[in-house]
């Protein structure tokens, strides 16, 4: 049988009855498989597309058959909100699946409020309409002008928006044409970081509200200028300089700063009084910075000036005034209210007690066995003491000598100062009998017999601020400012001579054979045996005479426990300036002399 092939496609038509034939018929052929007869793309060879139709005679059409080019389907968009807006979201299908559109016009489709055809309303932040206009600036100013090389510039921007939508802004920042910092609310710019004097600053600024970003916009250049030197600090090379003696120079204490790091210069004028100074100057580090002693007056007051400049611009000056002293009339180096010897030359200290020879006072306290009081003269507030305390007793070894302790006191005029002068130490008469110690603090000695071979301690001589009758009283020997050494009294065994008063150490006694040695008084203890504080040691009934009596002193020698000679007792200048001790020197009873300055 033969089946007609109108689509002439090699497939005869299924639907038609075949025709019986003993020779090939024209437009037949032997199969009855296409399923449409009138399209010559639609057989069991055929390609299955989207077209409504069974293309590949399978019994299947479109997206039922799985051999779908998937090439022939169309794309269509989610309509999600339902508003017949297509968003964003695709579906392929060969018809237009429910819910969807095709095309794709709907910026919001999770919204049914926003489409093509809503009404934008201004400044709610949401392009409505989906027809977003991209936000503008309309100026960017710049600040401070001028700028220096430290300042911090900021930039100032208005914007528009015809949607009304919030507009961020992002900055670009460029020195010199070269971009140094960017970002968004990067609206400011430190000098001290990124520019400095000579360079140019400039900012470009890019608008955004949300939806895209608007044309960047920049702002005028400006050019960094150079910045002035600040005001130095200044000092004078001396606080108070003298009339005729002392140059005035003006220093600069602290200099001027220059943000640019230039090199500065400092130019200087002059005030006399008040008035512009016109006549010399000298230079001692910069040019014109020192007026010197020989134009100086006594009671002139002097104002210097100085002005900073960095090679293009003066800086703020600074001011600063002195007064000049009186003047040294009697040309020694002093000034005349604090000349000690007017009309003298103050250094003329022949003595080296640190007072004028040519106006020297003085007076000189000798022993009296009581204490006795000096009284500041009016108009001196230093004075000069020098102590000598008393010899021990000699026999036939000598005797201790006595010490010196000697320096300045700062006093106030009609101040009263109390002298105790040490006695010498004398002989110890009778058995067993101690006695002899000198008048303050000195230690007696102890005999064996009625003869006269052993004494006591010399008495120390000091100066005091507490006035007592009794020169051992423990407050008053607490004031003293300076204490002399007593020498330490002998007996006359042999070697038993007396150790002499400090030094800041009493001479150790004589010893005899090898009996016990007296030890001198120190700065913190009295010597061995039974010295203390201010008074020597003294022999008594326990010990087997002869017992030759300590030194007083600041701390006392000690006296011998048996045969031998007594120890010196310690000076001390401690309540003195420049004090100065020394052992021995002096016999007999103690000197006290003490020297002022006064015209």
């Amino acid at each position: 049988p033969w089946y007609p092939d109108a689509d002439n496609d090699g497939y005869g038509d299924a639907s038609s009855a075949p025709t019986d034939s003993c020779t090939t018929l024209s437009g037949f052929v032997a199969n009855n498989s296409d399923c449409n007869d009138a399209d010559s793309r639609a057989n069991p060879q055929g390609q299955e597309v989207c077209s409504g139709t069974d293309n590949d005679c399978d019994g299947l059409i479109d997206e039922a058959d799985p051999s779908l080019d998937s090439s022939s389907q169309g794309l269509f968009y989610t309509d999600e909100d339902g508003d017949g807006y297509g968003g964003s979201n695709t579906i392929a299908a060969c018809s237009p699946p429910s819910g969807s559109i095709s095309t794709s016009t709907d910026c919001n489709d999770s919204d049914p409020g926003v489409n093509p055809g809503a009404t934008e309303v201004p400044g709610d932040g949401i392009d409505n309409d989906c027809t977003n206009d991209l936000p503008t600036v309309e100026s960017v100013t710049l600040s401070p002008t001028p700028v220096y090389t430290n300042d911090t510039i900021t930039a100032a921007v208005t914007t528009s928006d015809s949607d009304g939508d919030p507009v961020s802004l992002s900055y670009a920042w460029s020195v010199d044409n070269t971009v140094v910092l960017e970002g968004v609310d990067e609206a400011s710019l430190a000098g001290t970081s990124f520019f400095s004097k000579g360079q140019t600053v400039l900012v470009s600024v890019t608008p955004d509200d949300g939806f895209g970003a608007g044309n960047s916009a920049a702002s005028s250049t400006l050019t960094v200028l150079n910045t002035a030197p600040t005001a130095p600090s200044l000092a004078f090379s001396s606080p108070a300089p003298r009339s005729g003696l002392d140059d005035v120079t003006c220093l600069i204490d602290t200099p001027s700063t220059d943000d640019d790091s230039d090199s500065l210069s400092y130019s200087f004028s002059w005030l006399l009084n008040g008035s512009p100074w016109n006549g010399a100057t000298t230079t001692t580090v910069h040019n014109g910075d020192t007026i010197s002693a020989n134009e100086t007056g006594t009671g002139q007051v002097w104002t210097c000036e100085a002005v900073p400049n960095d090679a293009e611009v003066d800086g703020p000056s600074s001011s600063i005034s002195v007064s000049i002293l009186v003047a040294d009339t009697d040309g020694d180096g002093v000034l005349d209210s604090e000349d000690l010897c007017p009309g003298y030359d103050d250094f003329n200290d022949a003595n080296s007690n640190s007072l004028p020879d040519d106006c020297e006072q003085s007076t000189t306290f000798n022993y009296t066995g009581a204490p006795q009081t000096f009284t500041v003269p009016s108009d001196v507030t230093l004075v000069h003491i020098e102590c000598w305390g008393a010899s021990g007793w000699s026999g036939s070894n000598n005797g201790g000598q006595g010490g010196l302790g000697e320096g300045l006191l700062t006093v106030s005029p009609a101040e009263e100062l109390y002298v105790y002068v040490g006695g010498e130490g004398t002989t110890s008469i009778g058995s067993y009998n101690p006695q002899g110690g000198g008048w303050n603090g000195g230690g007696d000695g102890q005999n064996n017999g009625s003869s006269q071979t052993v004494g006591g301690g010399g008495g120390a001589s000091d100066v005091r601020l507490h006035y007592s009758t009794n020169p051992l009283d423990s407050t008053s020997l607490s004031s003293r400012v300076v204490v002399a050494g007593g020498g330490g009294g002998t007996t006359n065994n042999g070697g038993a001579y007396g150790g002499h008063g400090g030094g800041l150490q009493g001479n150790d006694g004589g010893q005899h054979s090898n009996n016990h040695r007296a030890t001198g008084g120190t700065q913190s203890a009295g010597g061995s045996a039974n010295a203390g504080f201010g008074y020597g040691g003294s022999g008594n009934g326990s010990m087997t005479p002869w017992n030759g009596g300590g030194g007083g002193g600041w701390y006392g020698g000690g006296t011998s426990t048996a045969h031998s000679g007594g120890a010196g007792g310690s000076s001390y200048v401690g309540g003195l300036d420049s004090g100065a001790v020394s052992t021995s020197g002096h016999t007999g009873n103690g000197i006290v002399t003490i020297t002022w300055s006064q015209p």
